[in-house]
């Protein structure tokens, strides 16, 4: 089985889900995403050179999963595979919703 490994954008949009604010997500590797990859390499203890190469996109993915899998475990149903996108947001939005109305 071969993985697929995070675009930028994807990078990105991880970041954003994990709360590490990368600013805008337009696939582009500015002063903001570079910021927040430094902040998440710090929080993962791994040296933190702003660069998300592959150990970096490894842990978020990990973290994507995570969750991912608590969406699932609240009935959202999305892929649970570490690359976020629009089947994650999806999810969250329908969970966003599901814990508002109560």
């Amino acid at each position: 089985v071969k993985k697929m490994e995070m675009t930028l954008t994807q990078v990105q949009e991880a970041l954003k889900l994990c709360n590490y604010a990368p600013g805008t997500v337009d696939g582009y590797d500015g002063p903001e995403t570079q910021a927040a990859v430094r902040r998440t390499q710090e929080g993962y203890d791994i040296e933190a050179d702003g660069i998300a190469g592959p150990v970096t996109k490894e842990h978020l993915s990990k973290q994507v999963r995570g969750i991912q899998a608590q969406l699932n475990a609240k009935g959202c149903g999305c892929p649970v595979d570490g690359l976020p996108g629009p089947l994650t947001d999806a999810a969250e939005d329908t969970a966003g919703r599901f814990w508002t109305r109560r």
